[in-house]
């Protein structure tokens, strides 16, 4: 057993570097708070606190599983909270744990990626390390390492390659027990896929370009097999949501932003100096000139390959270009939609397909230019580096609350969430100053009611603890003027009155917002206050112990 694992460590010394120094690059990002979808989902979730509630992850979409409980956000994801289950039985709402789990998840893949290319190229271990340091340290892979809900990426592609990688062994095996355990895993795998990111749907395409491209022969008992796990995924998802895809919103007019989103994510590949991150879509360009060198760079890297490659080296050139096509189509389906998302997080499953090209590619020149072998190596660690060094100065823009709508106001100025989020941010630590200032601005950015009627809530709720009743007032009845349905709007206004020696106005208002929302914590304990106030104690009992009863 010991020599074989010194053998290991000597035949595949490259990677566990690797692997050393990736940690230590992400490091910083065990430190990072939860952010943006992490409070709902993660930090505050009651869902993910007790085992019993896991049958709902397969019954329930994914945002009925939050402390909104949102039926309207059409998303199937059972397996996407089965890890935060587990670590907040590890970890409770420390933080640390989550990101640690990512990273070593991350990790995870670094290693089946180099396994992959090993089996796929010429198992070149250093072809593969360059390959694998290119997916671990790219830039664009921050934001699904930094960001605990991001870790759907890292998440549906260490299935998919665990499926690809038992595939393999499935129909490169002539034993018959290993045949049909392989194919269990590979579909195991490609189910736990399907529950991650609905990304995964176009794998049995994988599996068919596989077989073309290394046996010629397509295993169609295992193609088959796979569609009968889409089908039930489908079903299933029907049965959920209501629906199997999500059509409304589909512009097929959008073609000039399709280009513009493709010249983009070509841009962040070569060039990821930059990597913006957006909650609404950007109303500008996402590309810039860089983005059509980065396509041309692309293309003509592409027609040399296929050129000089011999036949065992076009065929992983192939095999790559397909994974990053089939597994890219999110991104594109998406530029279709009317609000037209942009993510660069989507390019972390479709990047496998990049570091097996660069691995192939690095295996040729080695091969072909022998004199070049040293300068070869430089280069590639100089572009490696280059990545690294971007990815560790990306990831503290992942910290906290703060720095993400920073970052997100700096990205899309024009946009008005960027701002809303920093308002939220310094309300909550006291520097009300700064709040009014970023929501003041969101007043002035807003493109819907939803957005200006929280920035006037907050204002109301800002202007009232600085003793500023009349402005408090005006914003706050703009505010239900806007939206009468705003529970928290009606609550301030109830705080208001109370101010004012109102109490039995106070009591109308909180009230009314508890009609609205029955859950709202602080109406309740403010109205049981109002009742007391007003000779009403019994009333105000009764409040008071549901007051409390929401609290847990």
């Amino acid at each position: 057993m010991q020599k074989y694992l010194i053998s290991w460590l000597r035949n595949n010394l490259g990677l566990v570097v690797l692997l050393i120094v990736s940690f230590f690059i992400y490091a910083p990002s065990l430190s990072g708070d939860f952010i943006i979808d992490d409070i709902p989902l993660v930090r505050d979730n009651p869902y993910i606190r007790d085992i019993g509630h896991i049958s709902r992850y397969f019954t329930k979409g994914l945002w009925e599983n939050s402390v909104h409980e949102i039926s309207t956000e059409k998303r199937y994801l059972p397996m996407t909270l089965v890890p935060m289950l587990l670590n907040y039985k590890l970890w409770g709402s420390d933080p640390f744990g989550y990101h640690a789990f990512l990273l070593l998840l991350h990790l995870a893949n670094t290693c089946l990626v180099y396994a992959l290319i090993r089996k796929l190229v010429t198992g070149s271990a250093m072809a593969a390390t360059v390959g694998a340091a290119i997916f671990v340290l790219h830039p664009t892979k921050v934001g699904s390492v930094a960001w605990v809900i991001g870790g759907v990426e890292p998440l549906v592609t260490f299935f998919l390659l665990g499926a690809l990688l038992a595939h393999q062994s499935f129909v490169n095996s002539f034993n018959s027990k290993k045949e049909w355990r392989y194919l269990l895993l590979s579909l195991l795998c490609f189910q736990l896929a399907l529950w991650s990111k609905e990304t995964a749907i176009a794998f049995p395409l994988i599996v068919v370009a596989h077989d073309l491209i290394y046996r010629r022969k397509i295993d169609w008992h295992a193609v088959a097999l796979h569609a009968v796990v889409i089908v039930v995924y489908l079903i299933a998802r029907n049965l959920v949501l209501g629906t199997t895809g999500k059509s409304e919103g589909i512009d097929v007019s959008q073609f000039s932003r399709a280009i513009d989103f493709a010249l983009g994510y070509s841009e962040l590949l070569v060039f990821p100096i930059n990597v913006p991150f957006y909650l609404e879509p950007p109303e500008h360009f996402v590309s810039s000139a860089l983005g059509v060198v980065s396509a041309i760079m692309i293309a003509m890297l592409a027609v040399f390959c296929w050129r000089a490659f011999d036949i065992g080296r076009r065929k992983a050139f192939t095999f790559s270009v397909v994974w990053m096509i089939v597994l890219f189509w999110p991104a594109i389906l998406l530029a279709f939609y009317t609000a037209g998302f942009y993510s660069p997080r989507y390019l972390y499953v479709p990047s496998v397909g990049l570091a097996i090209f660069v691995a192939v590619f690095y295996d040729h020149i080695n091969a072909a230019y022998p004199r070049f072998k040293t300068p070869l190596i430089v280069s590639c660690a100089l572009i490696v580096a280059f990545y690294g060094f971007f990815t560790w100065k990306e990831i503290p823009a992942w910290h906290d609350d703060g720095a993400i709508y920073g970052k997100i106001a700096k990205d899309a100025p024009e946009n008005a969430v960027g701002f809303l989020g920093l308002g939220y941010y310094f309300f909550h630590r006291g520097d009300f100053d700064a709040a009014e200032r970023n929501l003041l601005l969101v007043l002035q950015k807003a493109k819907t009611p939803e957005l200006r009627v929280e920035a006037l809530t907050v204002l109301g709720t800002i202007n009232g603890i600085n003793n500023n009743l009349d402005r408090s007032e005006s914003y706050l009845q703009e505010a239900v003027k806007i939206a009468p349905g705003n529970s928290d709007a009606w609550s301030g206004l109830g705080n208001l009155a109370w101010m004012r020696g109102s109490a039995y106005e106070a009591i109308s208002f909180y009230e009314k917002a508890l009609s609205i929302r029955a859950n709202n914590y602080e109406a309740a304990t403010n109205l049981a206050l109002a009742y007391d106030k007003t000779g009403q104690s019994q009333r105000g009992e009764l409040i008071r112990q549901q007051a409390a009863a929401m609290s847990h």
